[in-house]
């Protein structure tokens, strides 16, 4: 798939953190994606449906949520972390390592 040190490989998937954001069902989540992908500071990687954002510092992580405010949309849960050799497989393959 690729070759590299774990940091080189990590470096594929985006130098930052991986945020992972959930909002309450029945909402124009679309709109929500479309504005945060206009943010040009951010790289989006997928999984199974998942939505994920890789941004580097808490400033990035601000804008993200004064997005979701302003389009009135409820977070229901938000998670921030350091990226893994995981997210690489997922980046490149679109699926994780045990699937």
């Amino acid at each position: 798939i690729s070759q590299g040190t774990p940091s080189k490989l990590k470096g594929i998937v985006g130098e930052g953190d991986i945020v992972e954001f959930k909002v309450e069902k029945g909402v124009d989540r679309i709109q929500v994606i479309e504005r945060i992908k206009k943010l040009n500071f951010i790289k989006w990687t997928h999984e199974k449906g998942k939505r994920r954002i890789v941004l580097n510092g808490l400033d990035g992580l601000r804008r993200i949520s004064e997005i979701i405010d302003t389009v009135k949309v409820k977070m229901l849960d938000i998670s921030i972390r350091e990226n893994t050799l995981e997210d690489v497989f997922i980046d490149l393959t679109g699926r994780r390592l045990r699937d």
